[in-house]
């Protein structure tokens, strides 16, 4: 199995370097879009299975997890995220683990993300924090925290139509004014917000979790709640005390409309208004990095 080291050096404010790792080969992404092209150009050149340390946030994961996609190798592929960014919600999920296992990855129109998608509030919060997170001595999890309190004081609900598909097909359709609309393959966002707490990578599900426009004083009431993980029951029901204003669902596919701008993986884009998303089961294999000696050094 050949290896290779996708080092984005911007990440956790520019604390990665290439170090002095031997065991593969060695690639420094140059600028956004750089480490899927390479990926995606490495896997597509043999047949070879490759295992791929993604050094940086969730962001270089997107690219890496683009890029084998992008290919056609997710069969021959193993991701294992070194968590040196300052979101890294992804690598929670292969941290601890003992081997590897089967991962979805989401299709967007024509691109891939591997954790979660976002409108609303929430990309208004990411945007927030790309800026705050930039500032000394500020980790993922305070600047998120840092960019709610700010996008809260603008706070606006976005008109959506989000049409629901179940995994029968079925679809279920919401309207209206939405604070909040999240997709979500993984457990975390937000660096740390335990958003999706009943998801899992490997069920060939998404979590879907949908607020309506509130007041802020409500919001304030349960946002802690919402990032612990105890908005939801741990057989997936919303709470009572918030059972008038969010929204659960397990699904295969949705469509949004009126969609302006977005967040993937913690990556900002605009948009035509319609977002269409399914779910790609076992589309490659996760593993945590095991920590390396050699890993260890390169990201020092």
């Amino acid at each position: 199995m050949k290896k290779l080291h996708i080092i984005n050096p911007a990440a956790g404010k520019g604390a990665t370097k290439e170090g002095t790792l031997s065991d593969g080969e060695i690639y420094v992404t140059k600028s956004p879009g750089d480490g899927a092209e390479f990926v995606r150009e490495r896997l597509s050149a043999d047949d070879d299975e490759y295992r791929i340390y993604a050094y940086g946030g969730d962001g270089t994961v997107k690219e890496v997890v683009t890029g084998i996609m992008r290919a056609g190798a997710g069969r021959r592929a193993i991701l294992s995220p070194v968590p040196t960014g300052s979101g890294n919600d992804f690598a929670r999920v292969t941290d601890g683990l003992g081997g590897e296992i089967p991962c979805d990855i989401i299709k967007y129109n024509d691109s891939y993300a591997i954790n979660e998608i976002n409108t609303g509030f929430d990309t208004g919060v990411v945007v927030r924090t790309n800026s705050i997170k930039k500032l000394p001595l500020v980790s993922g999890t305070f600047a998120y925290i840092l960019g709610v309190v700010g996008e809260l004081i603008m706070k606006r609900a976005s008109e959506l139509r989000l049409t629901v598909f179940d995994v029968d097909g079925k679809p279920e359709v919401f309207e209206g004014k939405f604070l909040l609309c999240l997709l979500s393959n993984g457990i975390w966002y937000g660096g740390g917000f335990k958003a999706a707490p009943t998801a899992n990578v490997s069920d060939g599900m998404l979590d879907l979790i949908l607020a309506s426009d509130m007041k802020r004083t409500r919001f304030l009431s349960l946002v802690g709640r919402y990032r612990a993980g105890e908005h939801l029951t741990r057989d997936g029901r919303v709470i009572p005390e918030a059972g008038d204003i969010l929204v659960y669902r397990r699904c295969r596919s949705i469509k949004f409309e009126g969609v302006k701008r977005f967040s993937a993986d913690g990556e900002v884009m605009e948009n035509d208004g319609v977002i269409e998303a399914y779910i790609i089961p076992a589309a490659l294999r996760v593993a945590a990095p095991g920590w390396e000696p050699e890993a260890l050094e390169a990201i020092k």
